[in-house]
């Protein structure tokens, strides 16, 4: 009889394969313009992931099944914007494919660095050198795949008005905190050095931010706190003074950088030891990818919505 693969019980402990599939597994949902050979060669994927309940190395081979998958995406999305043409993978590798994509903002993502980083990854898994696996570690390739292919059908110039106006926020937001602010919501107030990631999403009607802040948090513990995530109707944010609104005008949740000589001091001091220690930076560094991660996340669930209903 097949079993559970034991590996699972150290992360989730007596889970059943249903609450496996339903929350510990990517979510996959492309959008309908998306190529109907890409989706099908897709579902081998979502069934690899399904049966690494029961083998869990199945992972890894459904993160290179869909590393794959990618590479086959560009090169159909490619074709079905040349008129036919298709890419020589022979002549010109996967390295110049994806160059291409970039240089006509086909991809959501700007950072070069996170397109080799696929491309390596691709590379090493194709041709392994020895056995060992990634396992969980592998699972958030399996989102960012699907975000890419998703993106490679996105209306560019929605794209670029995109891009241009996270910019503009990410610099307005930046100039605002430079000596640091507070986050006052109710009766709790909370200290912030910084900002962290900031994206406008006008793929959604109406148009939101997701924005973060970074709080202070004791050196001394040596960890880090949660970052501050926001989602704000993009209409509805503006400064006002030296205030933001959070609460669509009722005053309920606003940041502000009015602070007191002795609040500035205090930011001031936290950033200055922050700044000196590696450890204490790694921290800070922490908090940025979990933001990251959490306003990619509620993009993703918006924009799957958006995609079932089409």
């Amino acid at each position: 009889m097949i079993k559970r693969d034991t590996r699972w019980e150290i992360f989730y402990g007596n889970i059943s394969v249903d609450e496996f599939v339903d929350k510990k597994i990517p979510k996959v949902v492309f959008a309908k313009q998306v190529n109907k050979d890409i989706t099908d060669a897709f579902k081998v994927v979502q069934k690899l992931l399904l049966h690494s309940y029961y083998e869990y190395l199945f992972l890894d081979v459904a993160v290179t099944k869909a590393l794959h998958i990618m590479e086959m995406a560009l090169c159909i999305r490619y074709k079905e914007l040349n008129n036919g043409e298709e890419w020589d993978l022979k002549k010109y590798p996967l390295f110049e494919l994806t160059k291409w994509f970039a240089k006509n903002s086909l991809f959501e993502v700007k950072d070069p660095r996170l397109l080799d980083y696929i491309r390596r990854i691709r590379n090493h898994m194709t041709h392994p050198k020895g056995h060992h696996f990634a396992g969980t570690a592998g699972l958030p390739l399996i989102h960012t795949i699907v975000d890419l292919i998703n993106g490679l059908y996105d209306d560019v110039e929605v794209r670029k008005e995109r891009w241009e106006s996270t910019t503009n926020w990410g610099t307005k937001l930046e100039s605002f905190l430079e000596k640091g602010g507070k986050v006052i919501a109710l009766n709790s107030v909370y200290y912030v050095y910084d900002m962290g990631p900031l994206k406008i999403e006008n793929r959604l009607n109406p148009n939101l931010c997701y924005f973060s802040l970074l709080p202070l948090f004791d050196l001394s513990e040596k960890k880090s706190k949660a970052p501050l995530v926001f989602e704000c109707p993009l209409e509805g944010l503006t400064v006002v003074r030296n205030k933001i609104d959070f609460s669509l005008g009722n005053g309920f949740v606003f940041l502000t950088n009015d602070l007191s000589e002795e609040e500035i001091n205090l930011i001031e001091n936290f950033k200055s030891k922050l700044n000196s220690d590696v450890e204490y930076r790694m921290y800070s560094s922490v908090q940025i990818l979990d933001a990251k991660n959490a306003i990619s996340d509620a993009i993703r669930k918006k924009m799957n919505v958006v995609y079932e209903e089409r």
